[in-house]
């Protein structure tokens, strides 16, 4: 596995149709890294700074529970997790103001949010 990024992850099982390349476009700036498990061999399978990706056969949610024990110790390298469903279509701008939001900074300390 590779050394986070972020203190926030992004969790999904992805498959041929999902939307998981809208959230870590190319040249886009985040506060958050992914952990993306592929269901199906036919997805897109990007890399990069923050981006951890396995392929794990079967249905999509089926997996996460295994996801969850077996990757217990990265994920709890983190200081907020979030499991996203792979249909969910937002920018890295808009998933990154959610961190910020949800981490509970007020916004001239948000930046705090985002430090590893």
């Amino acid at each position: 596995m590779k050394t986070r990024m972020a203190r926030f992850l992004l969790i999904s099982r992805v498959g041929p149709k999902s939307r998981h390349s809208e959230w870590i476009a190319s040249g886009s700036v985040r506060n958050f890294d992914v952990f993306l498990s592929a269901y199906s061999a036919e997805v897109d399978i990007p890399s990069g700074p923050g981006i951890q990706v396995e392929f794990r056969a079967g249905q999509k949610v089926a997996g996460i529970s295994e996801i969850l024990q077996e990757h217990a110790a990265m994920i709890s390298t983190y200081d907020y997790v979030a499991l996203f469903d792979d249909d969910l279509s937002a920018s890295p701008q808009t998933i990154s103001e959610a961190v910020r939001y949800l981490c509970g900074a007020e916004p001239q300390d948000r930046a705090t949010c985002t430090n590893p």
